[in-house]
């Protein structure tokens, strides 16, 4: 199998040999390129086309849903991981809407980055145990005894708008239903899937690879 190709962005020159150094201890890896801005991160994942950018939350605010979609313009199929410190709910579903991979925190030790970053790079989706057990918060799908009900594929194609950042508004027109019929189908899923509000969905969705592809 060939070494998976890692791009690192990180604005700190510390932090980042720090990730390298770990990155470089993973023998089915192999960095080829480091960023420390925004647009140095953009030209070369275009120029190098990585399978997997590692980047840093503090070169990617304030907007992180611009700066990902930036990366992945231009029929890019890139699968990018978020680093941070910590964070907070909403900024993990805004990368996630955006078309994130993955979400970890600088705790996260040397064997679980490896890992995280070659399940991305084969397709799924990783998340860091601090990052997995706020998602797994605001949903009953964290209990062992409890399954959602099927989804209509109605409910299913709103699902996957939702996921991907589109307003109420931009759904019912996408759709050609009413707000209000999106309202309904969103109030619908959230109580099939035990969830009281977008993270649930975002997990399920992530966990059913319903997300739109890349």
């Amino acid at each position: 199998m060939d070494a998976i190709q890692v791009l690192v962005a990180d604005r700190y020159d510390i932090s980042r040999a720090g990730i390298l150094s770990l990155l470089q201890q993973c023998g089915s890896l192999n960095v080829v390129a480091e960023a420390s801005s925004v647009p140095d991160t953009i030209r070369l994942c275009r120029e190098v086309r990585p399978d997997v950018c590692l980047v840093s939350i503090h070169l990617a605010r304030p907007t992180i849903r611009e700066f990902i979609r930036k990366l992945k313009s231009g029929n890019n199929p890139l699968n990018i991981v978020l680093i941070s410190q910590k964070s907070d709910l909403e900024t993990i579903h805004d990368a996630v809407k955006a078309g994130a991979r993955g979400f970890l925190t600088y705790s996260t030790d040397r064997m679980d980055l490896c890992k995280a970053i070659k399940k991305v790079a084969e397709g799924s989706s990783a998340f860091s145990a601090p990052v997995s057990k706020w998602l797994h918060s605001d949903s009953k799908l964290a209990t062992g005894g409890w399954r959602p009900k099927p989804l209509t594929r109605r409910e299913r194609e709103v699902m996957k708008f939702i996921v991907d950042g589109y307003t109420s508004q931009e759904i019912a027109e996408l759709l050609c239903i009413s707000p209000r019929t999106v309202e309904t189908h969103r109030s619908n899923l959230m109580q099939k899937l035990g969830t009281r509000n977008t993270a649930g969905l975002v997990r399920y969705a992530l966990e059913q690879k319903l997300t739109p592809p890349d």
